[in-house]
């Protein structure tokens, strides 16, 4: 009895330890399973800022491409901004050389109308002088008087060698002289028509070559009108292109 005793003390001896060993093993498996709760969690967690950080990444990313097209486009903004520019101010230099083309044009333009006004007088003047020109009714007549005397001095000649006059008679010598100096003036008159004929071809042809050249010149500051108008609305649509790359740019 003593030995079964013993024994069943030395089983609920054993099977205490054992209840005890559950025990610690169950309070082990539920802090085990607390721990792989708390790392479930965590794992989670991590999941979720793993996932954050790849999106953060991802707008970090976009944000680069984002940043380098924005400075794509500034440069090309800046570079279109440079390339305006200088096309204005070639413009303007173009503007301001046509301008003073045109004022060069103008200023020839006035002298070429001075000297036509002058030529124009001096034709008129020259016309009036023709018109004023003995008729050819007179030149004939001066030329049949001519003739007539040239007639009565020969005759007269005749006489005098006929008669064997020792000296001139002062009739003859009369007749002489008058027909000298009729010779005169006809040739004086002759000379004076012929002159005033080429003055007045010459008055002409300047005349037309003046009128000429005026036509040239205005059409010549036609021309650079529009070239002028041309360039004009040129820079005011390279100055509206840079107010809008301007605004392009400040956005």
């Amino acid at each position: 009895a003593s030995g079964e005793s013993g024994l069943t003390q030395l089983l609920m001896t054993e099977v205490m330890k054992l209840q005890k060993k559950v025990q610690d093993l169950t309070v082990l498996l539920r802090s085990k399973d607390d721990f792989i709760e708390e790392l479930r969690v965590k794992d989670s967690l991590l999941r979720k800022h793993q996932a954050r950080v790849q999106r953060l990444k991802e707008e970090c990313e976009a944000g680069s491409r984002e940043l380098k097209r924005c400075k794509e486009e500034n440069y090309d903004l800046a570079m279109r901004l440079a390339r305006q520019s200088e096309e204005k101010g070639a413009a303007l230099m173009r503007n301001r050389d046509l301008q003073l083309e045109i004022d060069r044009l103008k200023h020839s333009l006035m002298k070429a109308e001075a000297d036509c006004k002058v030529e124009r007088k001096h034709t008129l003047k020259l016309r009036h002088a023709m018109e004023q020109r003995p008729s050819q009714e007179l030149l004939w007549e001066l030329q049949q008087e001519k003739a007539q005397l040239q007639a009565r001095v020969q005759g007269l000649e005749a006489s005098v060698q006929e008669e064997k006059l020792g000296r001139s008679s002062p009739y003859i010598q009369v007749l002489e002289e008058d027909w000298r100096q009729a010779l005169r003036d006809h040739q004086e008159q002759a000379s004076t028509i012929f002159s005033l004929r080429k003055d007045l071809r010459q008055g002409e042809a300047l005349r037309m070559r003046c009128m000429e050249e005026k036509e040239m010149f205005e059409l010549q500051c036609l021309a650079l009108r529009k070239d002028s108008k041309m360039y004009k609305e040129r820079i005011e649509a390279i100055l509206q292109q840079m107010e809008e790359v301007a605004i392009e740019r400040d956005q």
